[in-house]
């Protein structure tokens, strides 16, 4: 399974202000003691907000600094002070100051827990936000700093796995490796719990440790048994480590049940396949498809089952199927030739041979997923290969109803980039009626003839 990288969606948050009046404020049974000092910087915090930019902001938050200094002077304890301290800090971005006032606030008052989080979690947010934004951007440097400065303000498995992955992607594997594991021990959403094991697994793995890669997966399927995926890739990696008679174990019991999800079939006729099992494999993708019969994955890891189990005719009518709806697919033409070529048809498989060969450009792990609501998102990458360099083309897209119907169509639109260079490319549809696939075809001055 590949490594599973910062979510997409920018999380949402107000910063959180409750006045100050010269009378107890109850926040749960947090009771915040008010003054002349914390009241008026109260005001001056809210001032700020009031403004637009930072430098119309800063001379409040200054002002309201220099009132909770005053309010520290006389009463080292002032939980009301400490705490305004922590939303002034959070706001200009300094969360080590920030952290340290809050962590104060909780030693005089450990009931202010809740408040305390509060402030934290609009800090957070800022900076989570910020660093998928930069992520997005291609501007790792700045997505790194901002998860980082996330994770000194409040520990969340959210932006500890988004940092781990950069971290990995860069090639800092040992750093990647602990902060997976922070990730591991604060996540409490299962997806993410899974996608952290998984990811810190396969790193251990990657630097050949992988006795504590298979403790990952032996704790994790003990804790949670029914999480398909995480005993998926336990099987995988016992079969790496030699434990086959362990593995086979495992997938023989996975594969005794009939109500598994689409996502769960796939994932679980791909972990076959990685142990070598392709004739398992089979009726697993075709269960699959039995759900979701136009998802390209799903054909062509059956695809890829048939090849290696040698059911050349049989595996011939959906290679190509898969090669006229995904022309730009390069992986795609060697599974067509191989079929051909092993039916009898050597001249056929030749000729897709050179035509993947002659392709200028070509798509890689080009997919569609589903948004929210009813919106459907086409995106991969575009690789140059020599041709077309500089042009803009673009690529006709059609998305398929459960039945095969054509429902909506679209276009890819994108700059042609020089040979080894890659670019993402993206579409995005929205549908009333929810789409079961999609296709493609080659753009107008590529059409064959």
């Amino acid at each position: 399974m590949k490594s599973v990288g910062p979510r997409a969606s920018i999380l949402g948050a107000s910063l959180l202000l409750f006045p100050l009046f010269a009378r107890a404020i109850p926040a749960q049974e947090c009771i915040l003691e008010a003054n002349d000092h914390t009241n008026e910087a109260a005001a001056q915090i809210q001032n700020a907000r009031g403004m637009e930019g930072a430098a119309e902001q800063a001379p409040y938050y200054q002002r309201a600094l220099e009132l909770l200094e005053q309010a520290i002077a006389e009463s080292p304890d002032d939980a009301a002070a400490l705490w305004l301290f922590g939303e002034v800090y959070v706001s200009l971005g300094d969360y080590v100051a920030a952290d340290s006032m809050l962590d104060r606030l909780l030693e005089v008052m450990p009931e202010c827990e809740e408040q305390a989080e509060q402030t934290r979690r609009v800090g957070w947010v800022n900076s989570y936000n910020e660093g998928l934004r930069a992520f997005a951007a291609g501007d790792m440097t700045t997505a790194v700093a901002a998860f980082e400065k996330a994770n000194i303000i409040q520990q969340d498995a959210r932006s500890f796995n988004n940092l781990a992955y950069i971290y990995a992607e860069q090639g800092e594997v040992e750093r990647a490796i602990e902060t997976y594991r922070n990730s591991v021990e604060l996540a409490t959403e299962p997806e993410l719990r899974r996608a952290a094991v998984i990811n810190l697994a396969e790193l251990l793995k990657s630097v050949e440790r992988l006795g504590e890669a298979l403790e990952i997966y032996d704790d994790y399927t003990a804790s949670y048994p029914d999480d398909v995926f995480g005993r998926i890739n336990h099987a995988v990696l016992l079969a790496e480590a030699g434990e086959q008679e362990r593995s086979a174990e495992i997938l023989a019991d996975l594969t005794q049940r009939e109500d598994y999800t689409f996502a769960e079939w796939n994932e679980l006729g791909v972990g076959l396949l990685r142990v070598g099992a392709f004739g398992e494999a089979i009726p697993v993708f075709t269960r699959a498809r039995e759900l979701e019969p136009f998802d390209k994955y799903a054909m062509t890891n059956l695809v890829d089952a048939q090849i290696e189990s040698r059911q050349y005719a049989e595996a011939l009518p959906l290679a190509d199927t898969l090669v006229a709806w995904y022309p730009y697919a390069a992986i795609q033409y060697p599974l067509l030739a191989s079929c051909l070529s092993r039916t009898g048809r050597p001249g056929d498989a030749l000729v897709h041979l050179q035509a993947r060969e002659a392709l200028p450009f070509e798509f890689e792990g080009v997919h569609m997923t589903r948004g929210s609501g009813g919106s459907y998102v086409v995106q991969g990458q575009v690789v140059g290969r020599g041709g077309l360099v500089g042009e803009r083309l673009a690529v006709p897209v059609e998305f398929l109803g459960q039945s095969g119907d054509v429902i909506a169509t679209g276009e890819l639109e994108f700059l042609v980039p020089p040979e080894g260079v890659s670019r993402a490319i993206r579409l995005e549809a929205e549908s009333e009626v929810p789409f079961a696939g999609f296709r493609y075809s080659r753009a107008d001055s590529q059409s064959p003839g």
